[in-house]
């Protein structure tokens, strides 16, 4: 058991952030390993030099119990809690005798001191920290009465309104060996925090990239600098002259004069993106040490050089490439796959990187299949899933909208992650453990909708705050979805799904879910589908897309969905509505109409959004309000519209994926000249392909890994393609399709 030997320590609460030293001695550096929790945020140094690449080390968890009745919406929720402690091979950085390990404490989550709009969440009004140190599986070093601290020059760490760091405070050489710790405090020995401690093998943030940004405006008393995109990071630079501040404002929008946007939330609260230098002498190299921003532009009041701009994030590895004819479709593909690294830090998937930065299970679920698909994310789903089921509450069964939990709205789309998350891992890798190890807490979520079914529907509990949501982020406020109508279908659709599991993990699905579920079925039929005309609601918000993704209607359904979007040549839905229009027009071979919804620069469409300048994917299909007037702007740095990025490869390159083999059936697009990508699961297992139109012939290129199982499959034809590299010839009829001319060949 780790940490038996360590002792927990707890710092003067009147310190914004901590300095820690602690001396310990090595009589052999045979294998060596330092174990450690840093609550909220860590650095550390053995010996002077910096142990790892990651920026804040220490996931973020429910890391223990805390007063809930404190939010916005209170509540006395039962939930579970959990801490990740990091581990690190230090045999490299040790010497036989006398060693110093030095950490560095921010806030982080852990003790947040200035964003209450969703209420006081804060785990600790005091930091804390834990570690131990083995050598050859002997401990010989522990946190105790020995560990040394002192107050740090950083006199403002919050990761929603900045931090503040003043250099007349500075200690320097702090973390070096030789240095002198006379007159430092010791902290407060503490019980251990009663929660259960596991080892972190999820990926924490770094900095992925550095580059120059480019000066868009100078004045005397600032200069406004333009990073190229919107991204997670900070500006780091050097002070060129002696200067009592330095302030630095972060923004994603500028109006082209002076003025950056910032945040309004719950009761007009607003929120800037700030960062302080205080006594800076020449010289000094300035950036921040405890958060991020999510911003484009910078604006740096005082004198600096080489401002470089340091991209933040988790660093997950890309396993997919895109592009093609349409500009539009590239665009969408890139600010995709941008959104999606801009909002994965430390451990959870989250709605925005700046004004929020919680982990919304609305967003999470309908976007999980996206992420798993353009990126090696394994380990951190399986970590935020374990967040996401230990905000469920043990007494009913209720999870909670944003995990781990931190206040905020949602509704069944929120909560249903519970069932969907675990299952899109599933199908993707194919381990039944992630079924098994969840099945009870999926089934304790549905048997608790059960309590909200009213007249067969599922109803949003009246009583509750905050009252339960349907869909999200409709471009017309005035046509949405009824919350039933969502929430029923999530209910349904969750039903299916958990039978499945059942299944799998051997376990009868019981008999009054059963009975519920048809109920709720028929209900929703009566309620919603006009027999007249084959539609649900008439078709409103792609409701005819919900409807066929669970089996109901008829052909007339599709036909009329089909007809709409074909019509229309833009989207009326919101994040859930968006990804199931785009995957069941896929799913029934509407590639064409697909092509065009994503190619649309039609008010709304992601093609308007790139006509306005975007270069992530916005919150609201409208965009982010900042007006001269009120100077305010919501996010332009969401991810969950990046759901329906799969389809740019499923309709218009023409692949899939099913139990680990490629599909490739490519789909003849007329107004598409050529595409090309690539899907790499392993360097031995990927397929690359490529489509190029010429009149009424087509050459179709497919290379693949040589473990990689490829199925082509063009009208009619289906074979194993067993050849690396395969050219074959294609035809184009007068209606698109695509015929097999020649018999490929070996390139």
């Amino acid at each position: 058991m780790v940490f038996e030997q360590a002792k927990w320590l707890q710092f003067n609460k009147d310190y914004e952030t901590v300095f820690v030293r602690h001396h310990f001695s090595l009589s052999s550096k045979k294998k060596v390993v330092l174990r450690i929790i840093g609550l909220g945020f860590f650095k550390l140094w053995v010996n002077g030099k910096s142990v790892t690449k990651n920026l804040y080390n220490q996931l973020f968890t429910t890391y223990n119990r805390r007063d809930l009745s404190k939010g916005l919406f209170p509540t006395d929720a039962d939930m579970k809690t959990r801490i990740y402690y990091n581990e690190y091979d230090i045999t490299s950085y040790v010497n036989c005798g006398e060693n110093l390990l030095a950490v560095s404490l921010g806030n982080g989550w852990y003790r947040n001191s200035d964003r209450y709009c969703e209420g006081d969440f804060s785990f600790s009004n005091s930091l804390r920290l834990v570690f131990e140190i083995e050598e050859s599986g002997n401990i010989c070093g522990v946190s105790d009465e020995k560990t040394l601290c002192a107050k740090t020059h950083i006199i403002k760490s919050t990761l929603y309104n900045g931090e503040v760091q003043d250099f007349a405070k500075e200690i320097k050489g702090w973390n070096k060996t030789l240095f002198n710790d006379m007159g430092w405090e010791k902290p407060e020995i503490i019980s251990p925090i009663e929660s259960p401690l596991y080892k972190c093998e999820c990926p924490s943030d770094k900095i992925v990239k550095t580059y120059s940004p480019k000066c868009v405006l100078r004045t005397p008393e600032y200069a406004i600098y333009d990073c190229g995109r919107n991204l997670t990071g900070y500006l780091k630079f050097t002070c060129s002259k002696r200067q009592e501040s330095i302030k630095v404002e972060y923004a994603e929008e500028w109006d082209g004069k002076d003025i950056l946007s910032v945040y309004r939330d719950l009761d007009n609260f607003y929120q800037s993106q700030v960062g302080e230098y205080k006594n800076v002498n020449v010289g000094q190299i300035c950036e921040p040490q405890f958060l991020w921003y999510g911003f484009r532009f910078a604006k740096v009041y005082g004198k600096i050089k080489n401002p470089q701009i340091c991209v933040v994030n988790t660093g997950l590895k890309r396993k997919t490439k895109f592009r093609c004819s349409n500009d539009i479709l590239n665009w969408y593909h890139e600010a995709s796959l941008f959104s999606i690294e801009n909002n994965i830090h430390m451990g959870i998937q989250m709605d925005c990187p700046h004004r929020e930065r919680y982990g919304y299970t609305g967003d999470g679920q309908v976007a999980c299949d996206a992420v798993l698909f353009n990126f090696d994310a394994r380990t951190f789903y399986e970590k935020w899933i374990g967040d996401i089921a230990d905000s469920q509450d043990a007494r009913n069964g209720k999870v909670q909208n944003t995990a781990p939990y931190m206040g905020g709205s949602g509704g069944v789309g929120w909560g249903i992650a519970i069932v969907i998350i675990p299952w899109t891992l599933y199908k993707k890798y194919g381990d039944t453990t992630i079924l098994t190890r969840y099945y009870s807490n999926m089934l304790a979520y549905l048997k608790y909708l059960q309590h909200f079914m009213k007249d067969g529907l599922i109803l949003g509990d009246e009583d509750s705050r905050p009252k339960w949501l349907g869909d999200w982020s409709y471009p017309n406020k005035n046509k949405m979805l009824p919350v039933e109508f969502v929430s029923s279908y999530f209910f349904i659709k969750g039903n299916q799904i958990f039978k499945e599991v059942c299944k799998i993990v051997g376990v009868d699905y019981l008999s009054d879910m059963d009975s519920a579920l048809t109920v709720c079925k028929e209900r929703f039929i009566k309620e919603y589908f006009d027999e007249s005309t084959g539609d649900f609601l008439q078709c409103d918000c792609a409701a005819n897309a919900f409807a066929l993704d669970v089996g109901f209607g008829d052909e007339r359904t599709l036909t009329n969905l089909c007809l709409k979007y074909q019509e229309a040549n833009c989207f009326d839905t919101g994040i859930f509505g968006t990804k199931l229009l785009l995957g069941i027009l896929a799913k029934y071979g509407k590639h064409e109409i697909v092509y065009n919804l994503l190619a649309s620069n039609q008010y709304p469409s992601f093609g308007w959004w790139k006509e306005q300048g975007a270069t992530s994917l916005w919150e609201d299909w409208s965009g982010s309000f900042f007006t001269e007037e009120t100077k305010v702007a919501s996010s332009q740095n969401h991810m969950m519209f990046a759901a329906g990025q799969k389809y740019l490869f499923e309709s218009v390159l023409g692949v899939r994926q099913e139990n680990g083999t490629f599909i490739v059936s490519p789909n003849q697009i007329s107004a598409l000249k050529y595409v090309c990508g690539k899907i790499c699961e392993h360097v031995d297992d990927y397929v690359e392909v490529s489509l190029k139109r010429n009149g009424k012939t087509a050459l179709l290129f497919v290379k693949k890994g040589k473990r990689s199982k490829v199925i082509l499959s063009i009208n009619g034809l289906e074979k194993t393609l067993t050849k690396r590299c395969t050219k074959i010839c294609l035809r184009v009829d007068d209606i698109g399709g695509l015929y097999v001319t020649k018999k490929e060949t070996e390139e």
